[in-house]
């Protein structure tokens, strides 16, 4: 289906973008954390040659004393050196050592745990002044430098100290650059978090816009809210596709649509015979009506005349099937199956009948012609489907059911009357409905009897004469008339004149039994008329 080609292509679209955006992100939050990384790294080295320079330094800080130690005490200038180098911190735990030639520790001789003795040897085995060493898992910085005294001595200025010295501040920024990795992580989980509700929400209503559309729910205008081009376009090209719908609507039956989509169904491909009550109407008179009526005006009332009826039978669950001139068509059982479809046509004629009285009186407040209505329902098998060619098709139904339904509304010209139905949908809704028997006729080209009856309301509504008195008058007449008793027939079709003086049935079955009476028929005829 449309929607759902549209609704995946587009949605593949936002995807591929929204992925191509997320890949962008975690790039940038891995390139901010390779930034730090090697800021890192920098800072670690930059930190351990600067800690190997202060070592350098401290031991000629060292030996800038020995001078002074020299003229101080002349004769023992190392202990001078040694009281110097007590005063001489690296950091808080860093110190400053003398040792001999044999890597003896002179001075200071209290207790330490710095391992100055292995520095020591480390540094003559490398013939480096600096050196960083490990010892019992902690890393040491050490500086050596010699020096001579005036008896032509050698010693050693040792300056050790341990990693952890210079690497406090390296920690904490290590627990700064921690924070800032997690900060980035969550910003960026943050950013895309709202990118992809951004994204997601707008298509969340696309999609339930999708689903509406599916079931033919065409109301409302698609209202999202979004910057990402792919969802407006999206959005614009549902709401073009719910108006070139709304416009299809006009022309085939919501509920088959409804139908063909939730069952898969090919238009062509979903005829089939059902039992269906077929409603026709027409308006009485209408070429004089046509003849006499300023064009523009007339087609404006035709156009407010569908509108009333076809609301009257859409409410009540029945199918549009077309305007044939003034002449509409509709009927109930299909594409979907419809309780009680008798009663809902019965309903829908005497609906239009009150609703056209209205229509009347406001047209003749505009000096318009009034419409009268006739309508006929009959109900049985017919073959309904998509029938057409390849460049249209119409949602209709066939049959004989549709023919007798049609040449009811004819039949009302000969009696009078306004809603004829056949004897089966009398049998659905007479317990319901106010009606009347009318005659037992052969239609033109039908072998079969039609028993007809006219609608005249509801059961509880009251009616402007003796319904039942009627029916008992106008029962002995008809029995009268059927045994070929054509003086008492006509007699009591008068008495049923007096109780209803506009009954124009009483007077076609007068006239009738007038002509039978100069023109009798067979002595076997049963009185059923035959309608030419």
């Amino acid at each position: 289906m449309v929607p759902d080609l549209l609704k995946h292509s587009q949605r593949y679209l936002i995807t591929l973008r929204l992925s191509l955006l997320s890949i962008f992100i975690l790039l940038f939050l891995l390139m901010m954390m390779s930034l730090l990384s090697l800021f890192y790294f920098h800072l670690t080295r930059v930190v351990d040659r600067a800690a190997l320079l202060l070592m350098d330094k401290a031991t000629y800080a060292a030996l800038e004393k020995l001078d002074d130690a020299i003229q101080l005490n002349p004769a023992d200038p190392l202990k001078q050196m040694a009281t110097f180098i007590k005063t001489q911190t690296i950091g808080e735990t860093g110190q400053v050592f003398i040792l001999n030639e044999q890597g003896k520790r002179l001075a200071p001789l209290a207790s330490t745990s710095i391992p100055v003795e292995r520095a020591f040897a480390l540094v003559r085995k490398s013939h480096q002044s600096m050196l960083q060493f490990n010892d019992h898992g902690r890393t040491y910085f050490a500086g050596v430098h010699s020096f001579t005294l005036p008896n032509k001595q050698i010693y050693y200025i040792v300056a050790i100290a341990p990693e952890s010295e210079f690497t406090k501040q390296i920690h904490s920024i290590e627990a700064l650059y921690l924070i800032l990795i997690v900060l980035i992580f969550g910003i960026g989980l943050i950013v895309m978090s709202h990118l992809v509700t951004r994204v997601l929400n707008p298509i969340k209503e696309l999609v339930a816009e999708t689903e509406k559309i599916k079931n033919f729910n065409l109301e409302g205008k698609v209202e999202v809210q979004s910057r990402i081009k792919e969802v407006i376009e999206l959005s614009n090209a549902i709401e073009s596709m719910k108006g070139g719908l709304r416009s299809f609507k006009k022309y085939v039956p919501a509920d088959l649509v409804r139908q063909l989509i939730k069952n898969g169904e090919d238009a062509i491909s979903n005829s089939s015979k059902r039992n269906l009550t077929v409603f026709f109407s027409d308006i009485k008179d209408f070429t004089a009506i046509t003849e006499r009526s300023e064009p523009h005006r007339l087609v404006q009332q035709l156009c407010d005349y569908f509108e009333t009826l076809t609301q009257i039978i859409t409410v009540r669950q029945g199918t549009l099937d077309k305007y044939i001139g003034d002449a509409v068509m509709a009927f109930w059982g299909a594409p979907v199956a419809v309780q009680y479809a008798s009663l809902q046509s019965a309903n829908a004629a005497l609906a239009s009948v009150r609703a056209l009285t209205k229509l009347n009186q406001l047209w003749r407040d505009a000096d318009l012609n009034a419409f009268h209505t006739r309508i006929g329902i009959h109900s049985g098998e017919a073959i309904v489907g998509s029938l057409g060619s390849s460049e249209r098709l119409n949602y209709t139904a066939l049959g004989d059911t549709v023919n007798i339904a049609s040449r009811l509304v004819d039949v009302n010209k000969m009696y009078g009357t306004t809603i004829l139905v056949s004897d089966s949908v009398y049998q659905e809704i007479h317990t319901a409905y106010r009606l009347r028997f009318i005659d037992s006729v052969f239609l033109k080209g039908k072998v079969e009897r039609i028993t007809l009856y006219e609608l005249l309301g509801e059961k509880e509504e009251k009616l402007p004469f003796d319904v039942t008195l009627y029916e008992k008058i106008f029962t002995q007449a008809y029995a009268a008339y059927k045994q070929q008793l054509w003086q008492e027939a006509i007699t009591l079709f008068n008495e049923c004149l007096q109780i209803y003086p506009k009954d124009s049935v009483a007077m076609v079955l007068i006239e009738r039994c007038v002509w039978l009476s100069l023109n009798p028929p067979p002595v076997d005829w049963d009185g059923i008329w035959q309608i030419s």
